[in-house]
Order: structure tokens, then C-alpha cells, then sequence
């Protein structure tokens, strides 16, 4: 229990000798007395202990998630897999795995390997492979792959999805929609692309737009102080009131786009609801663009500030620039996100309200069968999308793998992101040779180690 706390608080293995051993000898000592203090000397917790524990715990996590895609609904799952450079300058894959098990969707972490040589489509290909052929698993059994949009994860042909695609054609991929977001949003007309670019220079992290806009009159003042050429330039931007007319803008545009951002980051995110969200914002980027044109910007409140303060100087200008970035930007966004058709899309929604005659015919009596029965009409009312098609697919199969092969998509690498976060906090400067996939496995997994279970396996050997 006390190497599990170790590892899902991302720390050292030999804190439990150095660290935990003597406060609790020190706590019992004041507290009860110095004969009970000699039995939490008995407890063995040396660093190779400690890390011997955390291994077993992390390979029985594994064996149940492995017991549990088997099992799964379908026999199928999904996976989202990102590769990113440690401390040590090592490339790690991160692979997650999202699947059916008990009527409910379950999300995992599956594995964390180092890309020893390069990182090609081919590398990472053949990383999976090997522990699929290792664990027993399939391609046949992969329904879809989310990755982000490098050249080696997309290439069709020596790329990681070319390859996926030689062993399972009808794997679907996604590409990450966090990324796509990302390009969309990065898509400004020229004059908006220098402001974007003086704003990186002047404060290069975070949420760097809104806090030049918050800042400027700070920044005014610092580039003042400063007699290099740069800070004189920065100094004299920053008293434009067109510039600071399309900084405003900028300003409120990432402050939306933001929102959305967030919107869908997290677990269990489908590529349903992300479509939903996608199909407001550009139904709302349209919105804008007919207000800005009829001169109204109550949506842009840091660009209405700065029109006021200019009193309304080069006001048709930025109007102009800004109703023609809304409409590239909506376009954009159209491009990158092919929605689901409209079949797919009502039928995950609402199976109830399908007409039958547009479905495939090996599908039609089942789907008669399913819109007919009171039991699975119940359960539409009162469970969520996931856990009613995750139900219906031990009754209808076929009718349910349509639904859950969209469902089970991952629609975004979030899940990579956080991981690569929790990477990068336990191997550090000063443990840059740890090799983290045990401690990762105890401190992202949604799968309790059997302790009692690995206990009984194990014969103590008291601490010396």
C-alpha cells in the first residue's frame, strides 16, 4: 500500500527509507511508545523493495486490462497514441486504450515504451505490434487509432496509419482534434499574423495574447526603460491604436477559441459530442460575422475598448479585417472536421427516430427488433449514450457496433498530453534514467492493483 501511495505521488522510490520509515517510527514513538516504534521497523521498505512492489502491482494492473479487452464488448477498442521527448532526451510512446467492459466505456492507460532508435511511422508501428503479439492481442481488434498530425503518424504509406491500415484496413483514424483546433485557429489573414508575431516576441508563454492585452500599458513602460532598437519598436507598437485595435481582437478571438478548446478536453469525450461543439462554434463564428458587418461587437469586448479609447479611429478598417478572418476561420474549421454523416450521427443520437428503408440490409431486422422493444426504449430515456449502446450491444450487435465504432473513437490525444504531464513531473533532471512505465501504469490507471491477491504470493522479509 505504501509503494502504491509512492507511486501515484509520482516520487522517488527510496523516499519510504529516507522519508516515511522515520516519521512514522517518530509518530508511533510520541504517540504510543518505543516497543510498538520496532514493529514499523520490520516493515520492509528499502528503495529495490519499493520498486519490486510497484512492479508487481503495475504488471497485475496490466493482466486485468489485458483480461478486460479480450472480453470486451464487440471484441473491439479503441486507441490514441502520441510520442514526445523526455528529459534525457529520450522519445516515449504513450498508448491508451478505451473499450466496453461491464455495460460502461472504460478508459486506460495500456502502455509507456522508449523509442530506442528512430521515431518513423515504422518505429512506432512495430512498438505496438509487438506488444499486441506479446499480450495476445489483434488489429483485427482496433475499431480506431487518434493520433496527432506528424507526417510519420498520417502517411498512408510507410506511415503509422499506412501500416495500420496493410493489417486492418477498416481501422478508422482520427486525427487528434486538439491539433486541428490548433491549426484552425492558427490561420490569420497577414495583418493579424505579424501582430500574433510581435505578441510572441514580447512574452513568449502561456496565454500569451491575453496577457500583452492585460500588460500593455506595463510593457509600454518596461520597452521605455529599454534604449534597444527591439524595445523602441515594441514601445512604438504599443501605442498604436490599430495595433492595439487588432491585439484587442486577437485578445477576444483565443479567448473563444479557448473555451471551445477546453469544452472537450477530458475523459470520455466522443467524437459525437465534439461534432455538437464544432457545429455551435461555427454557427456562432457565422453569427459574429453578420453582427460585425452590421457594426455591432458586444461578442468582442476587449476590441470595443479599444475602438472607444481610439475613438473609433480606423474603426472600418479592423471591421473589415475581422469579419473576413471569421468567415476564413469558420471555413477552415469546416475543412479540418469532416462531420459524421447524418445517418451515423441520428443513429447514435436517437436509433428511435431512423427511418429503417436507409439502413444496410443485413441491419433492418435487427434495428425492427431494437426501436420495438419497450425494455431498450426505457433504457434510452434513462442512461447516457455510452452506457445504453454498451447495454444494447449484448441484445443487438450489429445494430451497436455502428454506434460504438463512432463512440469509441478518441477525439482528441488529451489523455496522451496529460500522461506526457505526469512523465515529465516523475522523471527529472535528477532521475533521468528511472524508467517510468510501472510508476505511470499505478499513477494514471483506473485499475486498482490486487494487493490482497499478490500479498498471499509473497513471503515478508523483515527490513535488517
Amino acid at each position: 500500500m505504501v509503494s502504491l501511495r509512492i507511486a501515484q505521488e509520482k516520487k522517488p522510490h527510496n523516499i519510504a527509507e529516507k522519508l516515511i520509515v522515520p516519521c512514522c517510527k517518530d509518530i508511533i514513538r510520541c504517540v504510543i511508545g518505543c516497543d510498538a516504534e520496532q514493529k514499523v521497523t520490520s516493515v520492509p521498505l528499502s528503495n529495490d523493495t519499493v520498486h519490486r512492489r510497484i512492479v508487481d502491482m503495475s504488471e497485475d494492473v496490466k493482466q486485468q486490462v489485458i483480461a478486460e479487452l479480450k472480453e470486451a464488448s464487440l471484441g473491439k477498442f479503441a486507441i490514441q497514441l502520441d510520442e514526445s521527448t523526455d528529459v534525457a532526451a529520450c522519445a516515449q510512446l504513450l498508448v491508451f486504450v478505451r473499450y466496453v467492459t461491464g455495460q460502461d466505456f472504460k478508459e486506460e492507460f495500456l502502455f509507456c515504451h522508449t523509442l530506442n532508435t528512430t521515431t518513423r511511422g515504422e518505429d512506432i508501428f512495430n512498438e505496438v505490434s509487438l506488444f499486441f503479439e506479446k499480450e495476445g492481442l489483434s488489429w483485427n481488434n482496433v475499431c480506431a487509432c487518434t493520433t496527432d498530425g506528424a507526417p510519420a503518424m498520417l502517411g498512408r504509406r510507410s506511415g503509422f496509419r499506412g501500416r495500420v491500415n496493410q493489417v486492418n484496413p477498416e481501422t478508422k483514424h482520427l486525427h487528434c482534434m486538439l491539433h486541428r483546433y490548433a491549426l484552425a485557429s492558427k490561420t490569420l489573414p497577414p495583418d493579424l499574423k505579424l501582430v500574433m508575431d510581435d505578441v510572441v516576441h514580447m512574452l513568449s508563454r502561456g496565454n500569451v495574447v491575453s496577457r500583452v492585452e492585460s500588460l500593455k500599458e506595463e510593457l509600454s513602460e518596461f520597452f521605455k526603460c529599454d534604449n534597444k532598437a527591439k524595445s523602441l519598436e515594441f514601445t512604438k507598437k504599443l501605442s498604436d491604436s490599430q495595433w492595439l485595435q487588432k491585439l484587442a481582437y486577437l485578445s477576444d478571438i483565443f479567448l473563444h477559441l479557448n473555451s471551445f478548446n477546453l469544452s472537450f478536453q477530458g475523459r470520455f469525450a466522443t467524437v459525437s459530442d465534439f461534432m455538437d461543439k464544432l457545429r455551435s462554434l461555427t454557427m456562432k463564428l457565422e453569427l459574429w460575422e453578420g453582427k460585425v458587418k452590421d457594426g455591432y461587437l458586444s461578442m468582442f469586448e476587449h476590441l470595443g475598448e479599444a475602438l472607444d479609447k481610439s475613438q473609433n479611429t480606423g474603426k472600418q478598417d479592423v471591421m473589415q479585417l475581422v469579419q473576413s478572418h471569421l468567415a476564413s476561420l469558420r471555413m477552415e474549421l469546416q475543412s479540418y472536421f469532416p462531420e459524421l454523416s447524418e445517418l451515423e450521427s441520428k443513429l447514435i443520437r436517437n436509433p428511435f427516430i431512423v427511418n429503417v428503408h436507409l439502413l444496410p440490409d443485413n441491419m433492418q431486422e435487427e434495428f425492427l427488433e431494437l426501436v420495438n422493444d419497450s425494455v431498450a426504449k426505457d433504457a434510452f430515456e434513462t442512461l447516457s449514450l455510452t452506457k445504453f449502446w454498451a447495454k444494447m450491444s449484448e441484445i443487438y450487435p450489429v445494430v451497436s457496433k455502428v454506434a460504438l465504432n463512432s463512440l469509441l473513437m478518441f477525439p482528441s490525444t488529451y489523455l496522451c498530453e496529460q500522461g506526457f504531464s505526469t512523465l515529465l513531473n516523475m522523471k527529472t533532471k535528477h532521475r533521468s534514467r528511472f524508467n517510468v512505465e510501472h510508476d505511470l501504469r499505478l499513477c494514471l490507471s483506473n485499475t486498482a492493483p490486487r494487493i490482497e491477491k499478490l500479498v498471499c504470493n509473497r513471503q515478508a522479509q523483515p527490513s535488517h
